[in-house]
């Protein structure tokens, strides 16, 4: 999204997020979140999974707001959102963006809302960077189809495509690259 209009009005919706490009192709748009989890590998670990039993401390502190029945006044979750859930929200809030670029008429974005008009297809790519033997790790694929699945259930309603890929799973005839 143009930085201007995205700074100056659809941020303006708390926590609003966006996928970091948006690019035009022939036959369909491409909408590309990239995330970095270089020299972050047991941090980033958890935003894997989508199990939040995993997470340390999650569900004891979630059964002591049941015991004391702070359950209307205090929500507990993951400080970093699963990862299908971070660019669910991400995708939802660009769609969002594209189609209050319509309303406003951005130049910058026009091609994109024709495009929405003319019902071109939105396949949704996630790019993960990670330390290089995650990233050739045998199990990367079987790890991002099920991401790639949870992320499309829940977008079912935009009827579009996902595909996670990293450095070495990005098909070789893509035209783009994460440097």
């Amino acid at each position: 999204m143009p930085a201007i209009f995205y700074q100056n009005k659809v941020l303006k919706c708390q926590n609003t997020k966006a996928v970091d490009f948006l690019v035009l192709q022939q036959n369909r748009q491409l909408w590309i979140a990239v995330k970095n989890f270089r020299n972050y590998a047991e941090e980033s670990r958890l935003r894997l999974d989508p199990d939040e039993n995993k997470v340390p401390g999650l569900t004891k502190t979630r059964e002591h707001v049941k015991e004391n029945g702070w359950e209307q006044k205090v929500t507990v979750a993951r400080k970093q959102l699963f990862i299908a859930d971070e660019i669910a929200l991400k995708v939802r809030d660009t769609c969002a963006g594209v189609f209050a670029a319509t309303l406003n008429e951005i130049v910058e974005l026009q091609a994109f809302s024709i495009a929405v008009q003319q019902k071109l297809p939105v396949h949704i790519v996630l790019f993960l960077q990670q330390d290089e033997t995650l990233d050739r790790a045998a199990d990367f694929r079987r790890l991002a189809q099920r991401i790639a699945d949870k992320i499309q259930q829940q977008l079912i309603f935009i009827n579009l495509t996902v595909e996670f890929v990293n450095r070495y799973t990005l098909s070789t005839d893509a035209q783009w690259r994460v440097a």
